[in-house]
């Protein structure tokens, strides 16, 4: 019974006499009835111990709704397994380094959570500016909201892991003065990364075209993250690199 039939069966009837009786209401009421429905049969099914194939699937209009509604909110713990796994690997180099625990060995961690900020500005635009640029494009969906930042992480780690690869080689050249480390630095690096974040928007933006919204819609802010990442880790974590290697050389 949809919405329309249910206001003109309920319609002259005394239930209904003092109630507002609207649209909404005969879809909360149905809405109602079917999770009851739906609870009472997984209860029967339960009872009664039917084996894995036998299993009783409830479908209707309203557990398909709750279903969309469960894997649309936001999993705050799947979603800090990416960074996790990241620190994990990052203390594990750490612990595996030789030599003083100067602010040089803290760089990927630090980088980790310049990236972590990044995203999270990213979803505030976003936010903020999407709806404006165009409405059906940044919109959150499961795949926005749970795997989007872990694959902006994955790879904006690795930029961040080739900086500081670069940086510790760097200071084994005993010819590179203290003043001229960064640039160096980013002299061997700046053109990687350049090319990388240019070709990861490039293959982004060609996979936005495919006629699936949700997977358009992932493509298209992975592409705008690669552009946050690229600022970030070529404008901001390039001054702690400067701040670490003036800490190196003091100590």
């Amino acid at each position: 019974m949809s919405e329309e039939k249910n206001i003109k069966f309920w319609k002259d009837h005394i239930k209904v006499h003092n109630l507002d009786w609207n649209v909404d209401k005969a879809k909360k009421v149905l809405e109602e009835i079917q999770r009851k429905i739906t609870e009472v049969v997984l209860r029967e099914a339960e009872a009664s111990n039917l084996e894995l194939r036998n299993a009783v699937n409830v479908f209707s209009h309203t557990s398909l709704d709750d279903r969309m509604k469960d894997f649309s909110t936001t999993n705050f713990r799947r979603l800090g397994v990416g960074p996790i796994a990241m620190l994990g690997c990052i203390c594990l180099f750490l612990l595996n380094c030789s030599g003083p625990f100067t602010f040089s060995r803290f760089l990927p961690i630090v980088g980790l959570i310049l990236l972590a900020l990044s995203v999270a500005a990213c979803s505030v635009f976003c936010t903020m500016f999407g709806y404006y640029i165009s409405a059906s494009i940044f919109v959150f969906n499961a795949i926005s909201i749970q795997v989007v930042p872990i694959i902006a992480l994955s790879l904006g780690m690795c930029h961040i892991f080739l900086i500081t690869n670069e940086y510790e080689e760097c200071l084994k050249l005993e010819f590179i003065p203290e003043e001229h480390l960064t640039g160096e630095v980013l002299r061997r690096t700046g053109v990687n990364i350049l090319l990388t974040t240019i070709c990861q928007i490039c293959a982004f933006c060609i996979a936005g075209t495919i006629p699936m919204p949700a997977l358009r819609t992932a493509a298209f802010q992975l592409a705008l993250l690669m552009a946050f990442n690229f600022i970030t880790i070529l404008l901001i974590f390039p001054a702690l690199v400067g701040y670490a290697a003036k800490s190196q050389f003091k100590w």
